[in-house]
């Protein structure tokens, strides 16, 4: 599995899930990066408790919805396929960041 199927499933959502929910997306590529043993994925929590500020024992997809919920204060609790689809954005734009660094990509490739 490489970054461009993460961005494909993130892009094109409905190919892999049954519905347009973030968390289904979520769960998705954290099966398949389990499936890696987590080689991918192995580094992103880290990556994203810097963009935090702090430290947590919340994994990858929960930070997420916290950054998430940070750019948009009360909207991470709405339902409905807006709010989803946002979120979903979310990852993938952070994947994108995260799979850009240099640094990250020495995990990838090992």
């Amino acid at each position: 599995m490489a970054p461009e199927l993460i961005s494909n499933i993130c892009k094109r959502p409905l190919m892999y899930v049954p519905d347009m929910k973030y968390l289904y997306v979520a769960m998705f590529i954290h099966g398949l990066d389990c499936g890696k043993d987590e080689i991918l994925l192995r580094e992103f929590t880290k990556f994203l408790e810097k963009k935090l500020d702090y430290s947590t024992a919340m994994l990858w997809f929960n930070l997420i919805e916290e950054i998430f919920d940070n750019r948009n204060p009360g909207r991470c609790e709405e339902k409905g396929e807006g709010v989803e689809k946002e979120k979903i954005e979310l990852l993938k734009h952070l994947l994108d960041e995260f799979y850009s660094n240099r640094d990250a990509l020495k995990f990838v490739l090992r």
